[in-house]
């Protein structure tokens, strides 16, 4: 009995662990996805408008060319 209630433990355990890491890997593609939009975005606007964004500047002011 002791064996089995160890061996129980230790499989749920690595499936945790897994499972763990397979939410890792997708919140961080997700992440990425959501930095390339904005990217995108940014890039679209900029057109539009034709302007640019300082990228050191921490109020992101925008000079107009």
């Amino acid at each position: 009995m002791k064996k089995t209630q160890l061996l129980l433990v230790v499989s749920l355990f690595f499936v945790f662990f897994a499972s763990a890491q397979q939410d890792g890997k997708d919140i961080r593609e997700l992440q990425a996805e959501k930095e390339n939009a904005i990217a995108l975005e940014d890039q679209e606007i900029q057109k539009k408008y034709n302007y640019e964004v300082v990228e050191n500047d921490p109020l992101n002011t925008r000079f107009y060319t």
